[in-house]
């Protein structure tokens, strides 16, 4: 029985200097292989399986304990979204905000654990693909810079995707600018300019590097396995933990750079397909109509991600992104 008054974490410190790591699960409720990830590493550590013998690290199973109750995506709005303290805090999201947002400015090192609906592997999210992120570390006394893309590649993904922020901000200032067609957005907070910013946003801003990790399909039971490995991953690629599991990095992996969202304007507005993630669009193909019969061309040769199907006007619809090629 999850009880949303309060937040569970799990907190280990080794005895060496080293990094401090954060690892997040059940930001949205309906996504629970990052929880059920977590729950797993905390009996290993619990039970000598696995040794943190550097830095410190801090889980949270359930970070909306709300929506993790109710076993939707939002308890009273999406944690991700407007990620901030709130100095007049309207909604339970926002109390979340306030507990959670020292927690993540008390890190160096962020990883946040989702899964989708529709597609079919695992992929994660840094700040940009073309412009590495970066923090310097230390490592038993020696400082050393690690970077997004290592903290990606020690995640075992083949896909890594970059440029969320600037996205966002475009969609922002286009949902200004844009009224639906029957003239009414869901939320006013859609038009807030710090709607883009989730977790991994606000710890950039804090000075840590953060990986948002897509571990599976909500109900895919390999999901939860991802996660307890990329866990390890992280713990083993930061020297923490001596795993008796090798680390499931991934030397070729495929970045793709995040350029556009489109967001649903009325409730009649409808996808041209059973879209899944990294499904490749060429150029001027027909993506989705409009009530009033506009359709929605791929300006380019591209990718369309995180399509739903069932978003409520005014808010994100689909995205698209292009391959980075250096």
């Amino acid at each position: 029985m999850i009880n949303p008054q309060h937040i569970e974490s799990y907190t280990f410190f080794g005895l060496q200097k080293g990094p401090s790591v954060l690892v997040l699960g059940g930001i949205h409720g309906d996504e629970n292989c990052g929880s059920k990830a977590i729950k797993k590493i905390n009996e290993f550590l619990i039970n000598n399986n696995i040794t943190i013998l550097s830095g410190n690290l801090t889980m949270i199973p359930v970070s909306n304990p709300l929506a993790a109750s109710l076993n939707t995506r939002n308890g009273e709005r999406n944690l991700n979204r407007n990620f901030y303290p709130k100095s007049n805090p309207q909604d339970f999201e926002d109390h979340l905000n306030n507990v959670l947002c020292p927690i993540l400015s008390n890190h160096e090192v962020i990883l946040d654990l989702h899964s989708f609906k529709v597609g079919k592997h695992p992929f994660a999210l840094i700040k940009s693909v073309d412009k590495d992120h970066s923090i310097e570390l230390n490592f038993t006394g020696e400082i050393k810079t690690v970077y997004e893309k290592t903290l990606a590649g020690w995640l075992g993904v083949s896909t890594v995707v970059g440029n969320w922020t600037e996205t966002y901000e475009r969609g922002v200032s286009r949902r200004v600018k844009e009224k639906s067609n029957d003239g009414n957005f869901n939320k006013i907070s859609n038009l807030d300019p710090k709607y883009g910013v989730g977790t991994t946003e606000f710890s950039r801003e804090k000075g840590a590097i953060a990986v948002t990790l897509e571990c599976g399909q909500h109900r895919d039971p390999m999901s939860e396995k991802f996660a307890f490995n990329a866990i390890l991953g992280v713990l083993t690629g930061l020297g923490m933990i001596k795993s008796k599991t090798s680390k499931s990095k991934n030397d070729d992996v495929r970045y793709v750079s995040l350029f556009e969202v489109y967001d649903k304007q009325n409730i009649s507005d409808f996808l041209l397909d059973q879209w899944k993630n990294f499904d490749f669009l060429k150029k001027d193909a027909e993506i989705a109509s409009r009530k009033n019969g506009v359709r929605i061309l791929a300006p380019e040769d591209c990718y369309i991600l995180f399509p739903n199907k069932n978003a409520t006007p005014g808010n994100e619809w689909f995205y698209l992104a292009r391959k980075f090629t250096k």
